[in-house]
């Protein structure tokens, strides 16, 4: 045999080697029982392990037997209508067409659902369709698995993310990515979870927009919920408002839930950004940490605006119930670490807000920003009982003719509290040159305030007021701002001397306001047994 024959024979054996490149097979949902088309039917779990076309919809109807996806199941455009005892997700399934709207997933399980590893949901397209899980029993994305509903066009990209619905009577445990972003001419997507028990939240969530305004993530659980990675829903550019993160946990309304209340913990950056294009900037978003439990929170909160006229966003750290001026089980701490900062960015925006309602004690180791240019916006925290504030409150406005915003801090709602402010917090809700000063309100059942404490509310129609019930102290070298008209209000009981340490100033002076706690809307509640409240 000749050398190029033997060269032609063994490139001839190399080719018949090599595996088949898979093909989709087109496949018509058109049987009584469209399990048939897949598997046996006696088969229990039901594979499906091939590459399949199924761009006309299809429905699937496993009764009490399991099913595991292995391969491609796509309906592109179409809509898949999945029932099973148990779904396990170890290839792709999706609704992902070439061109067009992203299709439409609807999986129900009478026990658990999982995406192992190589699991893939995808309903990404122009725009991003829809996909609904739910579960009798347990929800689980295991490390590795993706879940898609991106909005994906041409360039520029102008289509809006997808929806994405979890509904578990069982725990939710989220080690999985999700993107529901979509382009800059489009909007993000929705994410919605609600877990009958735990919901936990390992792997970063992107839900970010463009003109179409950032996207909504709603996580919810019946007992404890915890997020350790990040939740980005901001309007990424294209002139778009940020969208909105609400994070709750104790929802006893929820089916499932093993246990009065809950506990949410959040170790992980959420953002809120809106954007800005030739028209000018557009609002930050919404950050919403609520339990019927404790609320403890440790990373960034950024839900700023847009330069130049962008408002800021808001934000809520609520563990408190429905009771009021009253301590029950449903009730829990905030305790917050890190920053909130919802400014506003620019000569002509507006700040934020921010509103802090602790259920039973408050620790604040977060600093607050609710700047504005031309108008700072408002800080509120209250507690039902103790408050610890040791890091800076800061709604002061930076724009000429700026108006400082109001920053009121209250402890003992529901107990005879005290309010310990430290000297590293600092309060500042000055105006810009020539603009009205902010007001600041400081007051607890105790109030306790730091030496060489810095309150300056700066500014025309300035005004601070600090006020007790009980103990009433003023630490030495502490400076309190109402300049230049202004006056530092001291409010307390008749017959009652607060307690003012050496080199305290008041600017432009001190007034003494002796006023019992019906009189006065500057004291908290401060509940004591046999006053009638509780």
């Amino acid at each position: 045999m000749s050398r190029l024959g033997a060269v032609a024979r063994l490139s001839l054996a190399v080719v018949l080697a090599l595996p088949a490149v898979a093909k989709a097979a087109t496949q018509v949902c058109d049987q009584p029982d469209n399990t048939i088309l897949f598997c046996n039917p006696r088969a229990d779990p039901c594979v499906i392990s091939g590459t399949f076309d199924v761009s006309g919809g299809c429905v699937l109807n496993f009764g009490s037997r399991g099913v595991k996806f292995q391969g491609d199941f796509n309906v592109g455009s179409a809509v898949l209508t999945l029932h099973a005892n148990k779904i396990e997700i170890d290839g792709r399934v999706a609704g992902r067409p070439a061109n067009g709207r992203g299709g439409s997933l609807f999986l129900t399980s009478d026990s658990t659902i999982n995406l192992t590893t190589r699991g893939r949901i995808d309903v990404s397209g122009n725009s991003g369709g829809l996909a609904r899980l739910i579960a009798a029993g347990d929800v689980t994305f295991t490390n590795g698995a993706q879940v898609n509903a991106k909005g994906v066009s041409g360039s520029p990209n102008s289509a809006s993310g997808g929806s994405i619905d979890i509904f578990a009577t069982g725990a939710i445990a989220n080690d999985g990515s999700f993107d529901l972003s979509g382009g800059i001419g489009g909007g993000g997507g929705s994410l919605s979870m609600q877990a009958g028990s735990t919901l936990t939240v390992t792997q970063p969530i992107a839900a970010t927009g463009g003109l179409g305004d950032g996207g909504d993530v709603d996580l919810a659980a019946a007992d404890d919920q915890s997020v350790t990675r990040s939740i980005d829903v901001s309007s990424t550019g294209g002139g778009g408002a940020g969208g909105s993160i609400r994070l709750r946990a104790g929802i006893d309304s929820i089916a499932g839930n093993q246990k009065v209340g809950g506990n949410l913990s959040v170790t992980a950056n959420l953002t809120a950004d809106g954007s800005s294009d030739t028209s000018g900037g557009y609002d930050g978003g919404d950050v919403a940490l609520e339990a019927f439990g404790n609320v403890f929170f440790n990373g960034a909160v950024h839900a700023t605006g847009g330069s130049p006229d962008g408002g800021g966003g808001t934000f809520v750290a609520d563990s408190s119930d429905n009771v009021l001026n009253a301590i029950t089980p449903r009730d829990g701490e905030v305790r917050l670490q890190g920053s909130i900062v919802v400014r506003g960015v620019g000569v002509d925006s507006d700040g934020g807000d921010c509103d802090v309602d602790a259920g039973t004690d408050a620790f604040i180791d977060a600093s607050f920003d609710t700047s504005g240019g031309s108008s700072a916006g408002d800080i509120t925290i209250t507690a039902a009982r103790d408050t610890t504030l040791n890091d800076t409150l800061n709604a002061d406005a930076s724009s000429d003719a700026g108006s400082g915003g109001s920053i009121a801090v209250k402890s003992g709602n529901a107990a005879f509290g005290t309010l310990t402010v430290g000297a590293s917090s600092g309060v500042d809700a000055t105006g810009g040159n020539g603009g009205n000063g902010g007001d600041a309100l400081i007051a607890g059942c105790n109030l306790i305030l730091a030496p060489n404490l810095v309150v300056d509310a700066s500014g025309s129609a300035a005004r601070v007021d600090l006020g007790a019930l009980g103990t009433f102290t003023i630490g030495a070298g502490g400076h309190y701002f109402a300049n230049p008209l202004g006056k530092v209000f001291l409010t307390h009981p008749p017959g009652t001397t607060p307690t003012v340490g050496a080199g305290v100033v008041f600017a432009t002076g001190r007034v003494d306001l002796e006023l019992t706690s019906s009189s006065s809307g500057v004291y908290p509640v401060c509940p004591v047994c046999g006053d009638g409240i509780v």
